[in-house]
């Protein structure tokens, strides 16, 4: 489940050789095409590489007779506007919006991914999206795996993350992407916009109007703006 909502089933296989590739999991596309395959564990399926080695599931050439089917999760469920907090159902969305904020289109934060992200939420360290912001060092060096060393590269990182602009800010919190920023702008003004205000002012249609309006009045995307207006980050 990807930072918008998306969900992409893969299916992860026993590792089988392509043209010098390993490969192990492939993903399936979509969960219509999941339901069309009938995946259960332990089929057999044929796998060939297309386009730049991209491996691709073709079809199931061997059913298993134990039909252990892996029921996906409720579509429903998620979207651009879910998940902005750890939980079960949440995980791997919560995790990808913090990869996401640490990405060098975003707050360029060297050093930090994924793992990281991952270490400070089995730490009970983050629960929202930006409880990061208020981490010591000390926080850090109690993590498993956390010397100094690395406790201090990650805190450079998250300091230097503070001192970016507004602009990669709300791009890092998920913004629409038809928001053009301008030099001017502020959260206190965009966050009062209304959708009318959006198309007027913003010359956004109907529908890029209705998503800017719902992010920047979503009460977790308020919550992040509260924290950053706290730590003096720009623009809010």
């Amino acid at each position: 489940i990807g930072r918008s909502g998306r969900i992409t089933p893969m299916a992860h296989l026993n590792a089988v050789t392509l043209n010098g590739k390993i490969i192990r999991k492939v993903s399936l596309g979509s969960l219509t095409r999941l339901n069309a395959l009938d995946l259960s564990q332990g089929d057999h399926v044929a796998i060939a590489l297309s386009g730049h080695a991209i491996p691709q599931l073709k079809q199931v050439v061997w059913r298993s007779p134990q039909r252990r089917s892996v029921p996906p999760p409720t579509a429903d469920n998620y979207h651009a506007l879910s998940c902005w907090q750890a939980s079960t159902e949440c995980q791997q969305q919560f995790l990808a919006r913090l990869t996401w904020l640490s990405h060098k289109k975003t707050l360029n934060m060297h050093g930090v991914g994924a793992q990281t992200w991952q270490a400070l939420i089995d730490g009970k360290l983050i629960n929202h999206l930006t409880d990061w912001l208020s981490l010591s060092a000390k926080d850090l060096e109690n993590l498993p795996n956390f010397a100094k060393k690395r406790s201090a590269q990650t805190l450079r990182a998250f300091t230097q993350a503070k001192q970016q602009p507004f602009a990669r800010w709300l791009k890092a919190l998920g913004a629409p992407p038809q928001i053009a920023v301008r030099a001017d702008d502020n959260w206190q003004l965009l966050s009062g916009f209304t959708q009318q205000d959006w198309q007027q002012l913003r010359h956004l249609s109907t529908a890029s109007a209705q998503r800017a309006h719902d992010f920047f009045q979503h009460a977790e995307v308020q919550r992040a703006a509260l924290s950053l207006k706290e730590q003096a980050v720009d623009g809010f």
